[in-house]
C-alpha cells in the first residue's frame, strides 16, 4: 500500500491494526531498517504500508509461490502530486518479468482536490458521479494533478528566472562565482 505521506502511512497502519491485519510501515521514521522490511516484502500474505519515496530503487524479490498467486500486488491510496509519480508506483509491480498488478483508489476527499480552493473540481465530481460514475472522479483527480504540476512548473521557472538576474547582478559586480 502506497501513502503520499508519513502522516498518511500512519492513518492508513491506524485503519490495518483496527481491521485485525498484521503489516508494517515503512517511511522516513524506519530507515535504518529500509532493507529488512524491503527484504521481506515479497512474502506470501505480506502488508506493507510505504510512502512514495520510501523502498525506492530497490526490487522487491518474490518468495516461492508468490508469482504464482499474481506476484506483487500495490495499491495506490492517494494520488500524486505528479501523474509521472503515480506511473513510477505502477512500475512498482511486475519488476523484472515477475507478474504484479497495480491499483489505484480514488477517493474526493483526496487532499489533493484542495489545490481547488473554490471546491469546483470537487463539486463538479460529486455532481457527475451519479451519471458518469468514477470517471468524474478519475477526471478530478487528474485536473488536480495538473493545476498542481503547472504551479510547479512557475515555480521552478521563477526560480531559474531569479537565480539568472542574481548571476547577472554578480557578474555585473565583478563577483561572479
Amino acid at each position: 500500500m502506497v501513502t503520499r505521506s508519513v502522516a498518511s502511512s500512519d492513518r492508513a497502519s491506524e485503519r490495518l491494526t483496527v481491521a485485525g491485519l498484521p503489516h508494517v510501515v515503512l517511511s522516513a521514521a524506519q530507515d535504518k531498517q529500509e532493507a529488512d522490511i524491503v527484504a521481506v516484502a515479497g512474502q506470501p500474505g505480506r502488508i506493507t504500508v510505504a510512502t512514495n519515496m520510501a523502498g525506492r530503487g530497490t526490487d522487491i524479490k518474490l518468495a516461492a509461490g508468490v508469482a504464482e498467486r499474481g506476484g506483487l500486488q500495490v495499491i495506490m491510496v492517494e494520488r500524486n502530486d505528479s501523474r509521472r509519480v503515480d506511473g513510477q508506483l505502477a512500475g512498482r509491480a511486475g519488476r523484472q518479468g515477475e507478474p504484479g498488478s497495480f491499483q489505484a483508489i480514488l477517493s474526493l476527499d483526496d487532499p489533493i482536490l484542495d489545490i481547488d480552493r473554490s471546491g469546483f473540481i470537487r463539486g463538479a465530481a460529486r455532481w457527475g458521479m451519479p451519471v458518469l460514475g468514477g470517471a468524474a472522479g478519475r477526471v478530478a483527480l487528474l485536473l488536480a494533478q495538473r493545476m498542481i504540476e503547472r504551479l510547479h512548473a512557475r515555480m521552478r521557472a521563477e526560480l531559474l528566472a531569479s537565480e539568472r538576474k542574481l548571476l547577472t547582478t554578480l557578474a555585473f559586480s565583478g563577483k561572479s562565482e
